[in-house]
């Protein structure tokens, strides 16, 4: 037997030791009620088990996922809970005290007295291999790599990069893992502070966060429960995707909800023009509401009275007046002051006076004066009268907005149906009627919070006890109706007298370099003061390119899809709306088993999605569908297409029938690479047009040519007026230090067939 198979036995016999410990402790818990006292006793022995028993493992898990050992002997084995032995010595310790802070922080230069870790990889509970770090040996390795290449390598464990090679399922891997240093700081960051994380795609916001949380909750489990935190996504999907991750790190009961889900039972779907939802993100729109709610309170002008037997009690128009005025200048919700104002209607009716006619007419007279309203109502009648907004505007609203803002509203209630930018405007109306009581959290994180608008981001301010969240997301994948390019506006929105901390994660670990680097072509456009991430892994394949037919576009993704399924690939295919209809016709003539990830969430196979709904989701392989029509799809399509690109962890293939001059190579600069100097960054190859010249002195192409030109004309024609075509272009021959001669055409140099957009 080997030396590294009896190691292995050794740590096998250790995590045999360490799992029978533990079912022990689940026998001992589930046997703890039998020896109370009394009934009452054995229910709250029983509670606490029971809670206890559901923060375990499952008998067939790990019991570890890493060691270190330190200079000075001692050795220390990390899971999700700690284990004891019969002498109550720890045979694994909780990955979130502070005592295994080591095997996070220790790098090569700083090894916080650690000479080992040690990394498991396992299946269910029986340890398949192990990586070792001898921080001594990784020391020499990055002074020879300095000397030799004068760049600094990151520290990267191999069962990391082997975590990520494996096939992947709808739920994220096993990412106790994924934590490296900078990462471990933020988990650990102080609770009473506005967080925000900034992080490219693939740097680990997720990972960071649920971790975060696991964290939070260990480390104030006096003070905090799982109850107390809110997790929210940008869709169900999303949720959905991340939703089995914390139970796996031992956290059950968290709160974890798409923003949709914090205004239940309405009816979803309504598609917004961009105008219209960026201006419903207004904060403006919250004066604009209180006006409206306002307006819907007033004494009429005829006389109120109710009969009680058989005399008639009027009401005093002044008195009421004088009321209604004195309980608006309360600061009082709208439905406590209906309430008060009932009770000064019911003044003087004789106490003996049951007659439910009596209480009926009094709350008749109470509806015209103050008006019973749930939000859904308000809100409707109000976008759905001209004359009601134009008296809400005032000042602040032009005529313009207040046309934006009317919309025809439903008979019925129940038939209304509302959009995202809507959903925040009932939940603002929610909080000012106030009949339902608002659930308040201790800490709040938001996934994929770049799009948010303020207005949206007021919802998790109500639902904050003392201002503490976590906010993450990329301004680069910013690309909704509040496309941003710095997180400024969202620390404004969102500010309370606790700190405010903005980082950003530097490291890129689950997208692959070639991948990458065809994705930072967008970047000169999509956020020009990002910088991007260094990038630590390369993928198993370089991109693909296939250029067909508009006709044969959706065929071909389908063939791409099942090949890449048939290999094992959890297979994601990004598709504009323009696509929708055709790419779904394509996969039913082919029978293909298909999940529509909007409404069913990650299938285990083959996946259809828009750029939209693609956020925060990963995927083995990923096939983009027109990446030029997801480009023109929306005012910020590029970030679109940015996001669209780096979905996967293993594959990616574009399909079109032209493709963006934006990702024709030597576009844009790439990002940065691990081994790569500033001098030095691999160009991924594209197989689509050169754009070089022949080496050898011969003519160029006239296909590669007449591709440069009609991509990048196609660009120009996309974006610049036909009246400035001329001017432009000449404008380009002067940067190329010449001028156009007479010969050369101008107007139409470069472009394709179909000729000046038309006006539609």
């Amino acid at each position: 037997m080997t030396g590294e198979a009896d190691e292995l036995e050794r740590e096998q016999a250790h995590f045999d030791l360490a799992r029978e410990q533990r079912e022990l402790s689940r026998e001992k818990l589930k046997s703890q009620p039998g020896a109370a006292a009394h009934a009452g006793a054995a229910q709250r022995i029983r509670k606490d088990a029971q809670a206890r028993l559901a923060e375990m493992d499952s008998p067939d898990s790990a019991v570890a996922f890493g060691r270190f050992d330190t200079d000075d002997g001692e050795v220390f084995y990390l899971g999700r809970h700690s284990i004891l032995d019969d002498k109550l010595d720890p045979l694994v310790t909780n990955w979130k005290l502070d005592i295994v802070a080591p095997y996070y922080k220790a790098t090569h230069d700083d090894r916080l007295g650690v000479w080992r870790k040690r990394t498991f990889e396992c299946e269910r509970t029986q340890i398949v291999s192990f990586d070792d770090l001898v921080f001594a040996a990784l020391a020499a390795d990055v002074a020879a790599l300095q000397r030799d290449r004068g760049v600094v390598e990151p520290v990267v464990e191999d069962a990391l990069l082997a975590d990520l090679s494996r096939t992947r399922t709808g739920e994220m891997q096993d990412i106790v893992r994924t934590i490296q240093a900078a990462q471990y700081d933020l988990i650990r960051a102080n609770l009473d502070q506005l967080l925000v994380i900034q992080g490219s795609p693939g740097t680990g916001k997720t990972a960071v966060a649920l971790h975060r949380v696991s964290w939070l909750l260990y480390q104030h489990r006096e003070v905090l429960a799982p109850a107390d935190i809110l997790v929210v996504g940008p869709n169900r999907a999303f949720v959905r995707y991340i939703r089995g991750v914390l139970p796996q790190l031992g956290d059950v009961e968290v709160d974890q909800r798409d923003l949709r889900q914090l205004v239940p039972d309405v009816r979803h779907g309504l598609a917004e023009q961009d105008a219209i939802g960026h201006l419903k993100g207004e904060l403006r729109m919250q004066k604009l509401l209180r006006v409206g709610l306002d307006n819907r309170i007033g004494v009429p002008d005829d006389e109120l009275e109710v009969t009680v037997g058989v005399r008639r009690v009027r009401f005093d128009h002044a008195e009421l007046v004088n009321e209604v005025d004195r309980l608006r200048g309360l600061e009082l919700s709208y439905s406590e002051g209906r309430s008060r104002l009932r009770d000064f209607l019911r003044r003087d009716i004789p106490p003996a006076s049951a007659d439910p006619g009596v209480r009926e007419a009094i709350d008749a007279v109470l509806d015209r004066i103050w008006p019973q309203l749930s939000a859904a109502a308000f809100v409707r009648d109000l976008l759905g009268s001209e004359a009601r907004l134009i008296r809400a505007a005032g000042d602040e609203f032009s005529a313009r907005d207040v046309q934006l803002l009317t919309r025809k509203s439903q008979e019925r209630l129940s038939d209304e149906v509302w959009s995202d930018a809507d959903l925040a405007l009932l939940d603002f109306a929610d909080s000012l009627i106030g009949t339902t009581e608002l659930r308040t959290y201790a800490h709040i994180v938001a996934d994929e919070a770049q799009d948010l608008s303020p207005m949206q981001l007021t919802m998790f301010v109500r639902r904050s006890r003392w201002g503490s969240m976590t906010i993450l997301g990329d301004v680069a994948q910013s690309a909704g109706f509040w496309s941003r390019d710095s997180w400024d506006d969202v620390v404004d929105v969102l500010r309370t007298d606790l700190p405010v901390s903005i980082a950003e994660l530097e490291y890129g670990y689950r997208v692959p370099r070639q991948v990458y680097e065809v994705a930072a072509r967008l970047l000169p456009i999509v956020a020009p003061t990002l910088q991007p991430p260094i990038v630590i892994r390369d993928g198993p394949s370089e991109p693909t390119f296939v250029e067909v037919d508009i006709a044969e576009v959706a065929d071909k993704v389908v063939v791409s899809a099942m090949e890449y399924s048939s290999r094992g690939n959890l297979t994601g295919i990004i598709c504009p709306d323009n696509h929708w209809s055709g790419l779904t016709h394509a996969l039913r003539d082919a029978s293909v088993e298909w999940s529509d990830v909007s409404e069913s969430g990650i299938g285990r196979s083959i996946n259809l999605l828009r750029p939209e709904d693609a956020k925060g989701l990963e995927f083995d392989a990923v096939i983009v569908v027109e990446p030029e029509s997801i480009i023109d799809s929306a005012a910020r399509g590029e970030r679109l297409l940015y996001v669209a690109l780096t979905r996967t962890t293993r594959h990616l293939t574009m399909v079109y029938s032209r493709l963006p001059a934006l990702l024709v190579r030597g576009s844009a600069p790439s990002a940065p690479t691990i081994g790569a100097t500033t001098n030095d960054v691999p160009i991924t190859p594209l197989d689509v047009v050169s754009t070089t010249s022949p080496a050898d002195g011969t003519e160029p192409d006239p296909r590669a040519v007449a591709g440069l030109a009609r991509a990048y004309g196609d660009e120009l024609r996309r974006s610049v007026a036909p009246d400035l075509w001329d001017a432009v272009l000449a404008e380009i021959a002067k940067s190329l230090n010449r001028e156009p001669t007479d010969s050369e055409p101008q107007g139409d140099v470069g472009f394709s067939d179909a000729g000046p957009p038309s006006d539609d």
